[in-house]
């Protein structure tokens, strides 16, 4: 189960001394102190209603008592990637405020990535650099007003916004998934939905009651850690997932990819001290998405590897990108436990690399890798042979989509026990104690191997 840091008597002391802060500036000011975040969706298909959204933030700003030591606001527009308009400690008036949201513009987009916005938002806007008062205990707000479903995952970017104090409040049109907006906001009572933008109004009484009544101790007492199931317990395991993102794979190779990963990211235990999990994406260069100490739920694991997109190149180059892995990712800089847990490496290819693979194989035993290779389409399996640590840990499957067919094996590989029996076209697993990491390759094809 992921567990708040503080336990009941450090969470009284919070809440106690948030209460005592805001009601020393109640005293001193006019009205409770907040800092309010506006986290609006600027995506093209809602262009269209993008003057209500901006009349609604005008006329919400207008019911607040803005100051510097009062209200501050912020806007941040988002589609594709999240845009700042305004910082909170950027305008000291009303005044100024108004004028900057009346200048607001869409950006425009095709894509809803609500979730990497909320990472953002959190990272970057809720700092005491940025205005915030979080560490004051002035209560924090994030109004998030969106059209539509989310391209990415926004389960982990949520809780860490509630982790961290901050009490989301989501309105959405007709498009929006009423469920994915209970999952942002703090409680089900601050979601509110509107047929279209023009409507906005409707919810704005009960949106100002809400940053004028909420203090720090009720979003404190009301947040709900979200609980991680667990998994199977494998030991002290640093897992590299290194991902062919050629122009050769496709969008539905990537698709399948990532689906194959998290379906096995998902049976395992990820936790610091257990599974570690990282990917890096190859092509003619090679890529990080994330590393070894990125990364420590299996909530967190998901939604980054949900996230993943395709980086594009002609050519898959596996030995420049296992040279990658080990000069880069297998270090203790990057996350990696070389003394207390072992490392592995699981290749995923669809076709044939480009560079010879022959000094690899030996490379990665000397490094004491066990690697594992699983080939799909066009795939080369005495390429495959030549980089894992045994015949036995050659895996092929006719397509992307048949992937699913490996993963019991591959989980097992991982566990260090005997691999079941293989269905057609794969090759048995057997036990081999050593370190891993995924490395996959391929286009989406439908040719057997």
């Amino acid at each position: 189960m992921t567990s708040r840091t503080a336990g009941p008597v450090n969470r009284a002391r919070m809440t106690e001394s948030a209460a005592g802060y805001a009601a020393a500036i109640f005293v001193r000011g006019s009205a409770k102190p907040a800092d309010v975040v506006f986290l609006i969706d600027g995506s093209s298909a809602t262009r269209s209603e993008f003057p209500s959204i901006r009349q609604m933030i005008r006329r919400v700003v207008d019911q607040l008592d803005v100051g510097l030591d009062r209200v501050r606001v912020s806007v941040v527009q988002y589609s594709d990637d999240p845009k700042p308009e305004f910082l909170l400690n950027e305008y000291s008036t009303k005044g100024e405020v108004q004028q900057a949201v009346s200048k607001l513009a869409s950006m425009g987009g095709s894509r809803l990535n609500t979730g990497r916005a909320l990472e953002w938002v959190s990272r970057n806007i809720y700092q005491r650099s940025a205005g915030s008062r979080v560490e004051d205990g002035v209560p924090q707000f994030l109004i998030l007003v969106t059209g539509g479903k989310s391209s990415d995952d926004v389960s982990t970017q949520a809780d860490q916004l509630k982790r961290n104090q901050v009490a989301p409040v989501a309105i959405g049109s007709r498009n929006a998934d009423r469920d994915e907006l209970r999952q942002i906001s703090l409680k089900p009572e601050l979601v509110y939905t509107v047929d279209s933008f023009q409507q906005l109004s409707r919810v704005e009484p009960q949106l100002i009651n809400s940053v004028k009544t909420i203090s720090t101790a009720d979003i404190i007492q009301s947040y709900v850690p979200v609980v991680d199931e667990g998994g199977l317990d494998i030991g002290k395991k640093d897992i590299i997932f290194l991902i062919d993102g050629s122009d050769s794979t496709g969008p539905n190779g990537i698709a399948h990819i990532r689906d194959f990963i998290i379906s096995i990211v998902q049976k395992l235990t990820v936790h610091p001290d257990k599974v570690r999990v990282a990917i890096v994406q190859y092509s003619d260069r090679s890529k990080t998405e994330f590393s070894l100490k990125t990364h420590y739920d299996k909530q967190s694991v998901v939604s980054a590897i949900k996230r993943l997109r395709q980086i594009g190149g002609r050519s898959s180059e596996l030995a420049k990108a296992i040279d990658y892995v080990l000069d880069n990712e297998l270090k203790t800089s990057a996350g990696a436990r070389l003394q207390e847990a072992s490392q592995h490496l699981v290749v995923l290819s669809g076709r044939r690399s480009t560079q010879p693979v022959t000094l690899s194989g030996p490379l990665l035993k000397n490094k004491r890798v066990n690697c594992i290779g699983v080939g799909t389409g066009n795939a080369d399996r005495a390429q495959l042979r030549e980089i894992a640590t045994s015949q036995e840990d050659v895996f092929t499957v006719a397509t992307f989509p048949d992937l699913p067919r490996v993963k019991e094996n591959v989980i097992l590989r991982l566990s260090g026990v005997a691999g079941v029996p293989s269905p057609p076209d794969v090759t048995p697993s057997k036990s081999y104690r050593y370190q891993h990491f995924y490395l996959i390759n391929g286009p989406y094809c439908k040719g057997e191997v």
